[in-house]
């Protein structure tokens, strides 16, 4: 069940990806994208996550776009959202799109988690993409290591 989201926030999330669609995501540099999203977090916090959640699930976004969204939600500073940002990564590990789930789980590898653990794995299984499956279990080898 998704959380109340105020219009005006969705609407200026919706503008802010629609714009991106035309950005340049070189790996290394900030995307204007990348300091949108984390600008309404840091102003919204949980009201932000809940509109670009609600964005990224309903609009017909470029794969680029949401994974590059996707990958600033994991790096974001906000203790408050952290938990919701943390459970919208897992959900979109069983995106359709291979941009999106490596996305996810660029932005999961962020934080770190155990409690991405149970998600990671079940990813892992279903994955198709072998490239993104050995992506998946080095994951799942770095937080187990790091949890010893």
């Amino acid at each position: 069940m998704r959380a109340n989201v105020d219009n005006s926030l969705q609407a200026q999330v919706t503008r802010a990806i629609r714009r991106a669609r035309w950005d340049d995501f070189t790996d290394g540099m900030i995307s204007r994208i990348s300091e949108e999203i984390e600008g309404f977090v840091h102003k919204y916090h949980g009201a932000a996550v809940n509109a670009i959640e609600s964005v990224l699930g309903a609009e017909n976004i470029h794969r680029e776009v949401a994974a590059e969204v996707l990958k600033t939600l994991g790096h974001v500073t906000d203790p408050e959202t952290y938990q919701q940002r943390l459970a919208l990564l897992m959900r979109f590990l069983g995106a359709p799109s291979t941009w999106v789930r490596d996305g996810a789980l660029t932005g999961l590898s962020w934080f770190n988690d155990p409690a991405s653990l149970p998600a990671l794995r079940k990813a892992v299984q279903v994955e198709t993409v072998e490239e993104l499956r050995r992506d998946i279990e080095a994951v799942i080898s770095e937080i187990e290591a790091d949890g010893e």
